[in-house]
């Protein structure tokens, strides 16, 4: 489905002895490599999400239009507190949200996925908070702003529930996991929601878990995808003797599940060789059904990537295509909307032993491919674990990242953002009371003044909800004697210039379109984020309450003075706001 990507996070289990040649028909693609030299035409720079201490890593994607969301696990305290976190950008990528904890384990949560729309989010993850691994569920009806309480939907029965997806079509939540109570063997299992995530059944209307397959080995690398009420699950399944890619539909919104022929409880063979097939990853568009997959292969081994696709809901399937032949391929995710396929995957070929990104897509349906295109630069750390998830012409992709010493989330996105706005702040000679009307991308004060390097020599910030309030940077201490270290869009701030006549700020950034500031009672040192210059100071201050605002002006006593209601608001003007009671500023203008 457009804006959602299916991707096993689980680990395969792979056979061990010699493997035979292919035995199914194979339609080889293209595999003309394009070397990118730096990031690659149209796309974005690899942009840092998290920046964490220890690792963040099993991250799953989900965009809505313009709104792209992100959750993943992360080590929170080694070997004890393992979370679920959560971040949003609500302009397709241009800048994010900070991260917020989803999850209460308080042990160990793992393995999450997301999915939603209209704001309306879905998070499931798997926990061990009991005694046993289960399944576990939140949502957001705000766009992740706010999130109702967690909720287990498996059965806690003792035996293992694990590895969760979860697909969403309007209030309809479909949720599937690998569980191994039916004995040794692992089977999958599936909950529907059709009120928005309230209650969850069967599919028929028991609150109760449901087995769907019914292999007679061991289960692994479970995904699901759908359109509408037509949902589509993928397995890799031992039933064969070694791995194989397994497939099964409903089209009834869940309530009853079979091979595409009408034939229940029985899941359709799609990859046919004797090498081990998995991990696997689907999409689901209209009638089209896209899947590839890794086969392992020997000599070697080698891994390499097959595709395989229905254009009639799984009825008939195309011969299979060998669609990466590295002998290094993993991991894969593809999306598709209307009749264009786009797969990433990580790939060890440069080095041989650490892996980058690597891309390519379809235009016709997956009939024929364009070159490869490494996303990511060469280096010693790896990048890997790329999921990819479209919005119109947009491709969003995450992937985890070991460039940072540890484990990060990273993201880009096709095409690249347009250039950005840049404003001029002039400054004179001496203090000045100024803000940031645009967001910044690296609020790193350094980066944020770069271009009046050496033309300042001290930074005051005033921060009402610190006990601490007065933030400084004084150029002639220490680094760790500063605390004022960054500078957002958001804050008012004093700068010394000591340039002789003064000098020009260029600002660089983003057009907010809301931002909100928590003004405490009292005083407050705010900015003003927006590029909105026709609004007075009675109407910007509308509804907080504000009973003086104050400006800079260097001819009177302590560099400010007291404006009128009538004053209208400068964008790189900073701002003291006195407010009676705590309230919250919104600038949407």
């Amino acid at each position: 489905m457009w804006g959602k990507i299916r991707i096993t996070t689980a680990t395969i289990i792979l056979s061990l002895f010699l493997m035979l040649a292919v035995l199914s028909p194979i339609c080889q693609s293209s595999n003309v490599m394009e070397e990118p030299t730096g990031t690659p035409d149209g796309w974005t720079d690899d942009i840092r999400i998290t920046n964490f201490s220890n690792n963040d890593v099993k991250a799953a994607i989900s965009v809505d239009e313009n709104d792209v969301y992100l959750v993943w696990e992360r080590t929170v305290v080694v070997s004890s507190d393992y979370e679920i976190y959560f971040t949003k950008s609500n302009n397709s990528g241009e800048s994010w949200d900070d991260s917020k904890q989803i999850s209460n384990s308080g042990i160990y949560a793992a393995n999450p996925d997301v999915d939603g729309n209209n704001s309306h989010l879905h998070v499931v993850w798997s926990d061990w908070k009991t005694p046993d691994w289960e399944i576990f569920y939140r949502n957001s009806t705000d766009g992740g702003e706010s999130w109702n309480s967690e909720k287990r939907i498996s059965v806690d029965d003792g035996f293992n529930s694990e590895a969760p997806e979860i697909f969403v079509n309007k209030s309809n939540l479909h949720t599937i996991w690998i569980d191994n109570r039916d004995g040794s063997d692992s089977e999958i299992y599936y909950r529907r929601s059709l009120d928005g995530g309230t209650t969850f059944e069967n599919g028929q209307g028991v609150d109760e878990d449901r087995r769907i397959t019914f292999s007679p080995a061991a289960i692994t690398a479970t995904t699901i995808g759908g359109d509408g009420s037509n949902i589509s699950v993928i397995w890799s399944d031992m039933r064969d003797g070694d791995w194989e890619i397994y497939w099964m539909i409903s089209k009834d919104n869940g309530v009853t599940w079979q091979d595409g022929l009408g034939t229940i409880n029985v899941g359709r063979k799609i990859s046919d060789d004797l090498t081990s097939s998995g991990p696997v990853a689907i999409a689901v568009n209209g009638s089209q059904i896209h899947i590839i997959w890794v086969d392992m292969e020997f000599p070697g081994p080698l891994y390499r990537l097959y595709y395989r696709n229905s254009t009639d809901n799984g009825v008939t399937w195309n011969p299979i295509q060998l669609l990466v032949d590295s002998g290094t391929s993993y991991n894969p995710s593809i999306d598709a909307f209307g009749k264009e396929v786009h797969v990433v995957w990580d790939d060890w070929r440069d080095n041989g032993s650490t892996k980058e990104i690597y891309y390519k897509n379809s235009t016709d349906s997956g009939a024929t491919w364009g070159p490869e295109t490494r996303l990511t630069a060469v280096d010693d750390n790896s990048s890997a674990g790329p999921k990819i998830a479209l919005s119109g012409s947009k491709k969003h992709i995450t992937w985890i990242d070991q460039r940072d010493s540890n484990s990060e989330i990273y993201y880009k996105r096709f095409p690249d953002f347009p250039p950005e706005p840049t404003y001029n702040i002039t400054l004179n000679e001496g203090w000045n009371l100024i803000s940031s009307p645009l967001i910044q991308r690296d609020e790193s004060l350094d980066v944020v003044l770069e271009n009046i390097s050496g033309k300042w020599d001290y930074i005051l910030a005033y921060n009402s909800t610190d006990p601490d309030h007065w933030k400084s940077n004084d150029i002639s201490k220490p680094g760790p004697l500063n605390d004022l270290t960054e500078i957002d869009h958001t804050i008012g701030f004093w700068i010394n210039i000591t340039e002789p006549g003064g000098c020009n700020l260029t600002l660089s950034g983003i057009i907010p379109t809301n931002t909100q500031i928590p003004l405490k009672a009292g005083w407050n040192l705010v900015g003003y984020p927006t590029l909105n210059n026709s609004v007075t100071v009675g109407e910007a201050f509308f509804g907080t309450g504000a009973t003086r605002v104050e400006v800079c002006n260097t001819s009177q006593a302590y560099n400010q003075m007291e404006v009128m209601s009538t004053y209208i608001m400068r964008p790189g003007e900073g701002y003291w706001v006195k407010v009676p009671a705590d309230s919250i500023w919104v600038v949407d203008w």
